[in-house]
């Protein structure tokens, strides 16, 4: 079975659809496939409205077999690893402080067992997803990275702030962090069972607090640096707990960087709008390569039964 999480707020939603479109379109047998999508609560009905699945149920299978899965997490909970985010940057990156932004730490209240691959809304996958699931599983650690294409250090993201009581800018290791590789983090696939036994929430948690009682100055970024530092601050002795996949799995920056090949971006296995020009929105870039996918998503995921209501789920969300 191939777990696939999304987790948007309503902004993104019609790149979720265009994404999961993508997803059903590349997978080798779509009637193994599910597919997660984490909203908050008062987001829930328009994503309900969306995917075709009635208000008092939570899922529903599609006429390719695929089931979609509407799961609402409380804000409240992700506040904990909700990283401060300054408004420059934001500009620069867009929405990235969205609490929604947060959730992907808190799969395992959903799917404690799963190995999963885990989406940011602005994807397009082009290859099966399966085959990441399975080169994780093969490796026996919890979580798989992307490759960038031009390799990128951790000292662009971290920061060694003044006059902060919780930073030690004399720490060791963080100077060491800062020569590590820092994987964009809008694609990776997780065994969330390893996830949960090795507590990874909880290193994520103590960076986050580490950062926002620093005024938010220990990093650029939002939910990306917390989760590396979690897998790269490896203790004296231990091992690496992470692998690395083929850069194609997350080809990214085309929600900014201008004049890629089209004929370049159609051999990657998973395109990412990272940036603030989205697809979806009027100055968006490289939209020929989303439009596609996002008017293909009404029939792809038809419900199940041709033009009635599809099969229903309605297990707890």
């Amino acid at each position: 079975m191939l777990h696939v999480v999304y987790a948007s707020d309503a902004a993104q939603a019609e790149g979720v659809q265009a994404s999961v479109a993508s997803v059903v379109s590349s997978t080798a047998t779509p009637d193994e496939l599910t597919v997660h999508i984490i909203v908050q609560k008062q987001s829930a009905p328009h994503f309900k409205a969306l995917f075709g699945v009635r208000e008092d149920c939570n899922g529903i299978v599609t006429v390719t077999g695929v089931l979609i899965r509407i799961h609402t997490i409380d804000g409240a909970l992700i506040e904990r690893s909700k990283a401060k985010v300054s408004s420059s940057i934001k500009k620069e990156r867009g929405a990235i402080d969205t609490t929604e932004n947060f959730a992907r730490f808190y799969m395992d209240l959903f799917l404690d067992r799963a190995v999963v691959v885990y989406l940011d809304a602005d994807t397009i996958v082009q290859a099966d997803l399966g085959r990441l699931r399975r080169e994780l599983l093969a490796s026996g650690k919890t979580i798989g990275f992307v490759a960038r294409e031009s390799p990128v250090k951790m000292d662009k993201f971290l920061r060694m702030p003044k006059n902060c009581k919780d930073f030690d800018p004399k720490w060791k290791q963080w100077k060491q962090l800062m020569k590590q590789n820092a994987y964009n983090v809008g694609v990776f696939a997780v065994n969330l069972q390893r996830w949960k036994d090795m507590h990874v929430v909880m290193k994520v948690e103590e960076f986050v607090a580490k950062h926002n009682s620093c005024g938010g100055k220990l990093w650029v970024g939002g939910s990306q640096p917390p989760l590396l530092l979690a897998f790269l601050s490896i203790p004296p002795g231990g091992e690496k707990d992470y692998i690395v996949f083929d850069a194609a799995w997350n080809a990214g920056d085309l929600g900014w960087r201008k004049n890629m090949g089209l004929t370049k971006l159609k051999s990657k296995f998973v395109l990412h709008w990272n940036g603030a020009q989205k697809p979806w929105n009027p100055d968006g870039l490289y939209k020929e390569l989303w439009l596609q996918h996002r008017q293909a998503f009404p029939a792809l995921l038809k419900p199940y039964g041709g033009g009635g209501v599809g099969a229903e789920v309605t297990a707890p969300g």
